[in-house]
């Protein structure tokens, strides 16, 4: 079954979905969300609990986020363990990730219904290092 979710965003309806997300025989859901209009927006994903009781939104925001792509949408470069790794946030296994960050290892950072973090914060966090850091190209 697809949830389906109507944003208005500038006046322009975009039809979203909430995708599902198996981790430790619960099912999450999840959907990474850009501005496609004028690339002005952070980039966020919004992660909602198998009881829908809770809801995380992280938001992404890089520094060469410029106007025209959204980099986490097609992929960043980062470093993690001393290995290359191209973060894409439509990847089940980035989402994975940050669901048992959040909800079994870090429970601390969902303190309300609606959570608001930041999402870079969090990709460092989990020990992920961006090139655009060191190297702005």
């Amino acid at each position: 079954m697809k949830i389906i979710r109507f944003v208005i965003a500038k006046g322009v309806i975009i039809i979203s979905h909430f995708r599902k997300i198996n981790i430790n025989d619960k099912v999450y859901e999840w959907h990474y969300f850009f501005d496609d209009y004028d690339w002005q927006e952070a980039s966020h994903l919004v992660i909602r609990t198998p009881n829908k009781t809770k809801k995380v939104i992280l938001y992404f925001n890089s520094d060469n986020n410029g106007i025209g792509h959204c980099p986490f949408n097609t992929g960043v470069n980062a470093v993690k363990d001393g290995e290359q790794v191209l973060i894409n946030l439509n990847q089940p296994r980035f989402i994975a990730e940050i669901i048992i960050y959040l909800f079994y290892e870090h429970i601390e950072y969902i303190s309300k219904d609606i959570q608001c973090i930041d999402g870079l914060e969090i990709l460092r966090s989990l020990g992920y290092q961006f090139e655009y850091q060191y190297n702005i190209v």
